[in-house]
């Protein structure tokens, strides 16, 4: 009787963790409903997770750097009005605090400022040494050496001359530079499209090893100039778009940016074919995992668009005055 029952408490018990999990799954916005699908890639050999976008054309360097970013310098601009002021305030602040005990000529202090006043706001400078030395009236080997030294102040990253910079600055000294760096320089489009495959056979290393390193990049600052002067921007996805079209509401779900999740092909036949016992229950495992999550993701579908049109059938007098 007394292990029936503890069997019966495991059951319950056990149910009710994935209930909790499930549930969560479903109160996740857009963004951490990617960030938790990228990370059950990580640690789940079987899942394959592929981020969603546009196959028609292929991604350019912008669009990669918008992957990071959430969005592109043109659409900032706007935002970007509002901030300046704060941000160049304490950006100077920053910068002077961290050069204080630097040997720093008029020459220099020139250089400084304008490179200050001239930062983006992503924390990049976009404008090369030549061009700053010509409007400034200074040889280029002062610039060159100025921004060698800007380029060591805290948050790494700043002065950047780019997206790839950027990363590149923050893996110096890491274990894996060599790598981190290889990929930063030839394979950021591929991080992009979610081609683990092309990177793992361009640098010759396993696929559990790529995602490691994809997850190492992905938790680098593409911005690092964020929250500085202000609060880091907050960027808000819909779940869902409502059309209001020849008298019917349509509804769509806004989620094919956050990618498709599949099982690995590869491991599965690896642990059909396993001989070792531990290997095929720990390849078992990861696929239960593996097809739980793909169910709670596809019951987080058919949960928001059943509410939707449950709000909509309620509210319809409501919602039709306010597009009519």
């Amino acid at each position: 009787m007394e292990i029936k029952t503890g069997i019966s408490l495991q059951t319950k018990q056990q149910l009710s963790q994935l209930q909790v999990e499930s549930l969560n799954i479903l109160a996740m916005s857009m963004t951490e409903l990617k960030d938790f699908l990228q990370n059950e890639e990580i640690e789940n050999p079987l899942v394959e997770y592929t981020s969603g976008k546009e196959e028609a054309a292929p991604i350019t360097y912008k669009e990669t750097e918008r992957f990071y970013n959430g969005t592109d310098r043109d659409e900032r601009r706007e935002n970007e009005l509002y901030e300046i002021e704060d941000s160049e305030k304490s950006l100077e602040d920053l910068v002077n605090t961290q050069l204080q005990w630097e040997q720093i000529g008029e020459t220099e202090r020139k250089i400084v400022d304008f490179c200050i006043q001239s930062l983006e706001q992503s924390g990049y400078l976009m404008i090369p040494p030549k061009d700053i030395a010509k409007d400034l009236g200074v040889a280029e080997e002062q610039v060159e050496e100025v921004l060698s030294m800007l380029k060591e102040l805290e948050p790494q990253g700043l002065f950047a001359s780019g997206l790839e910079e950027c990363l590149l600055m923050q893996v110096r000294g890491m274990d894996e530079e060599e790598l981190l760096s290889d990929i930063i320089r030839n394979h950021l489009q591929d991080i992009a499209e979610g081609k683990i495959s092309t990177i793992s056979r361009g640098l010759k290393i396993s696929s559990a090893e790529v995602r490691k390193l994809i997850h190492v990049i992905k938790n680098l600052n593409p911005r690092p100039l964020n929250g500085i002067g202000g609060e880091k921007a907050q960027y808000i996805l819909p779940d869902v778009i409502l059309e209001f079209q020849d008298g019917q509401w349509n509804i769509e779900l806004n989620d094919k940016w956050t990618g498709n999740l599949q099982v690995s092909d590869f491991y599965i036949h690896m642990m059909e074919t396993a001989q070792d016992e531990e290997l095929k229950s720990y390849f078992e495992n990861k696929l239960r995992r593996a097809r739980f999550i793909m169910n709670a993701v596809e019951q987080r579908r058919t949960t928001i668009l059943g509410i939707t049109r449950e709000i909509l059938k309620r509210q319809e007098d409501y919602s039709s005055e306010k597009v009519s």
